[in-house]
């Protein structure tokens, strides 16, 4: 048997506390609360208005809601811009999110993506 193998004990302990971990996210999750930003989905408000829009029984037709359509692809684009940005010049993989002080900088920036067409980092990134 290898020194480097990692010995029961050790193993053991580690799982208890990742078991904790997710425990406690469980019960955060059932209880309806958050973890942090909606990472999963950052376009959550533009493909809610978007759905609100598809639900409303008065509008009846899908060209109605081709705005709200539009914006949350153009809000999907934009994060995903953000996405390789970070990879490219943050030395960051493609699977780590910003973190919450990070990502209220960048949703800042958004509205002048919307403008200009060209992504800027904040200042203080």
């Amino acid at each position: 048997m290898s020194s480097k193998a990692p010995n029961l004990k050790q193993t053991t302990e580690e799982n208890k506390a990742d078991q904790d971990l997710l425990r406690e996210i469980q019960l955060k999750q059932d209880a309806g609360q958050t973890i942090g930003p909606d990472f999963n989905d950052l376009c959550k408000r533009e493909r809610e208005a978007y759905q609100r829009c598809m639900n409303d029984k008065k509008r009846n037709s899908f060209l109605n809601c081709d705005d709200y359509y539009k914006n949350h692809k153009k809000c999907e684009q934009y994060w995903k811009e953000v996405q390789d940005y970070r990879v490219r010049y943050l030395d960051k993989t493609g699977f780590e999110y910003p973190k919450d002080t990070e990502y209220e900088k960048w949703r800042s920036k958004m509205h002048e993506w919307y403008i200009t067409g060209k992504l800027s980092p904040p200042e203080d990134i």
